[in-house]
């Protein structure tokens, strides 16, 4: 029995009931130490409010005695991390709070007003410079950046896009920490007072073309090996989540070879712009409303399924 009551907030926009979780504590001593050279950003969208998640995060950096700030597309990023280095030499840890998602990566703009900071988007922005790299000396060998952002660590191909980002051509990159679970910020209520709290619950993800045929959320016991540390048997929740994917290309004739088209430049960029595969989408087609064409359309279902600590 655990002697205090958590109420987090997770990241990402898949999931957005509040979760009541078992406490656990991350030591301050590691992220606390050298403050001069650690930053923690809270990477919120312009277009939104207030927000439970962010504000928990930035609740947590700050009883840590981190400085933390706020910052709208990474472009907002680029000039913060400059006037920090400019202010207190190169640095060594750079905590980033965003939601997130294992098909978009950390929810964020690469410039104020769009567009989303996608793979391809980054890769093209870093080809033509139209995204500079951080100056000479920014990063030090053991620089870190960390992703509070949930499942974006199951998008290798986001986290090695962003990683690249931040410098130049040839020189090595910094190296980019992101989680494969989902995250959660919030405080526990003891005997000794209010703790506050970062936790990452453990997800499974499966994409399926032929999903079942169920549309709500239901709950799931398993036993053994699948309940993790929690003790068996346990709970868990199960979420559908309907993915849908509208290639940008119309096509005059459908009669096209359906794997010649997915296999063109565009198509797999927006397919791993979204680390999805075309093996895992039914496709059909769909007219164009001005007549001119037709366009794929894939459609999946994503099983998210995470454990409920027992009761």
């Amino acid at each position: 029995m655990h002697s205090g009551s958590t109420l987090l907030r997770r990241a990402g926009p898949l999931l957005t009931a509040w979760l009541w979780l078992l406490p656990a504590s991350l030591s301050a001593s590691e992220l606390a130490a050298g403050h001069e050279r650690v930053l923690a950003v809270i990477l919120q969208p312009a277009d939104v409010g207030r927000d439970g998640y962010l504000e928990a995060a930035a609740s947590y950096y700050r009883g840590l005695g981190m400085p933390v700030r706020t910052a709208h597309s990474l472009t907002e990023l680029h000039n913060q991390l400059v006037q920090r280095v400019e202010a207190h030499g190169p640095l060594s840890e750079v905590i980033l709070v965003a939601h997130g998602s294992t098909w978009t990566g950390a929810a964020v703009d690469l410039f104020p007003g769009g567009p989303a900071a996608s793979v391809s988007a980054m890769q093209q922005a870093r080809a033509d410079g139209s995204f500079p790299a951080l100056p000479p000396g920014s990063l030090a060998a053991d620089t870190r950046i960390r992703l509070d952002s949930c499942a974006v660590g199951r998008h290798q191909a986001w986290v090695r896009a962003f990683a690249q980002l931040w410098s130049a051509a040839g020189e090595p990159s910094p190296l980019v920490e992101a989680s494969a679970e989902f995250i959660a910020f919030g405080s526990t209520v003891t005997a000794h007072g209010v703790v506050a709290e970062r936790i990452e619950l453990p997800i499974s993800v499966q994409v399926q073309a032929n999903a079942p045929d169920f549309s709500d959320a239901r709950t799931l016991t398993l036993a053994g090996e699948a309940c993790g540390q929690i003790a068996s048997p346990c709970q868990q929740r199960q979420l559908p989540i309907k993915v849908t994917v509208q290639l940008d290309q119309t096509v005059a004739d459908k009669a096209y070879p359906r794997r010649r088209r997915l296999a063109q430049r565009a198509a797999r960029a927006q397919l791993m712009d979204l680390n999805l595969r075309a093996d895992q989408l039914d496709w059909s087609w769909k007219a164009d409303a001005d007549g001119g064409g037709q366009r794929w359309l894939g459609t999946a279902t994503a099983l998210i399924t995470s454990p409920l600590p027992p009761r």
